[in-house]
């Protein structure tokens, strides 16, 4: 293949862009500036690799108008351009004070179950300060999500760690006793 053989860069020519079809003429403001916005992005993203009679010609032939084509043509690239939202330009959760957050309220709750359970023989007093506990690092990852969402992320970890270490723990003395026949703490 030579360089004869090649097609020339759609800039120069080529084969014509299509644009999106147009609605019907907008009745509100709100859908010509919508339309207005479409075209002009429509043109931004063309004008490198079609000439502007291509793309008027395209415009016109989904049926745009002619004011309309002339807007969209003169609108900068960068004022079509999508915009970062406002909410992801905010820091995001550290990792550090995630797990610390995490290894600190495991520990806290921890502790609190080994005081509570050596001042009650019964525990009854450690299962309620267990479920305040969850509850008050419930509501602190509501409340702190937003302001501090490292320490948010570090209560919700926390949370989800303390519901599921003993579900895991009740599951591996389950399966010791089915697979032993043992049954721990009775000495059978």
């Amino acid at each position: 293949m030579t360089s004869d053989d090649r097609e020339p860069p759609p800039t120069t020519a080529g084969p014509e862009p299509t644009a999106e079809p147009a609605a019907s003429t907008p009745l509100d403001p709100l859908a010509a500036a919508d339309r207005a916005t479409r075209l002009a992005a429509y043109f931004a993203a063309n004008r490198d690799h079609y000439t502007p009679d291509a793309l008027r010609r395209a415009a016109l032939e989904a049926g745009y108008t002619e004011a309309e084509i002339e807007a969209g043509l003169a609108a900068p690239a960068a004022a079509v351009a999508w915009a970062v939202p406002a909410t992801a330009s905010g820091p995001g959760p550290k990792i550090l004070p995630t797990i610390g957050t995490t290894v600190a309220f495991i520990l806290g709750l921890w502790a609190l179950a080994v005081v509570l359970g050596s001042v009650m023989a019964d525990g009854s007093l450690s299962l309620i300060a267990y479920v305040v506990a969850i509850v008050a690092a419930t509501v602190g990852w509501r409340t702190l999500r937003h302001e501090h969402p490292s320490v948010a992320r570090g209560l919700g970890c926390g949370v989800i760690v303390a519901f599921v270490l003993p579900v895991v723990v009740a599951v591996a003395i389950l399966g010791f006793c089915l697979a032993t026949g043992v049954i721990p703490l009775t000495g059978n």
